[in-house]
């Protein structure tokens, strides 16, 4: 790699960027089968290892959340908080900041901080409904998964506007949470989605209600 096309050239950058990416699905998917401390390796590696271009922030975005739910799967709170903060620094808008709000939502209420966890929830309702906006035109797999988290960021809505004892808006949020998971399972059930859209995650949350 470095040494033998030198730190700037394309191939070593595309290496960088192919393990970065490697390491972001096989860190995750560490996480999704309760595999910890395979989680926690892939991510040591990846952060002690590999140099952090500037061209890579939406990868680093992405990396730092991950390590954020590792840690709020064990529990240590203060740190996933810390980590969804430097994922923070790489966040500019759009699909990042969405992940980075419903992630901070999680967090913070896990802590007690309820009107910072509602902040961040109606943070991503905004970004995602400007993004159901921009997918018009995308592919069903972009829609599905926009609409899906638009989903998720009403219900945390609602969860947080009834930890702030303000139970008509925390129906409101969950009747709208409702109207997109509804909306999204019909969508599903047409050909056109089948092997596309994970259904687990729609079912998870409709079991929610």
């Amino acid at each position: 790699g470095r040494a033998a096309y030198g730190e700037k050239s394309h191939e070593y950058v595309s290496l960088v960027r192919f393990l970065m990416d490697s390491c972001t699905r096989g860190a995750r998917n560490a996480l999704e089968r309760k595999k910890h401390e395979e989680c926690k390796s892939i991510l040591s590696f990846v952060f002690s290892l590999l140099p952090k271009f500037v061209a890579f922030e939406d990868s680093w975005a992405l990396l730092h959340n991950v390590k954020a739910c590792y840690y709020r799967t064990r529990g240590r709170l203060p740190i996933a908080l810390r980590e969804l903060q430097n994922a923070a620094k790489y966040v500019h808008g759009g699909a990042s900041l969405a992940t980075l709000s419903i992630n901070m939502c999680a967090v913070l209420s896990q802590m007690g901080r309820h009107k910072r966890a509602l902040q961040h929830a109606r943070t991503a309702v905004v970004v995602l409904k400007n993004s159901v906006e921009d997918s018009s035109s995308s592919s069903s797999l972009t829609r599905c998964t926009v609409q899906e988290n638009l989903g998720l960021a009403y219900f945390n809505c609602g969860v947080e506007f009834e930890y702030c004892k303000q139970p008509d808006q925390a129906m409101k949020m969950y009747d709208r949470a409702i109207e997109k998971v509804e909306s999204l399972l019909l969508r599903v059930s047409k050909e056109e989605f089948v092997g596309t859209v994970d259904t687990r995650s729609l079912k998870s949350l409709v079991r929610k209600f």
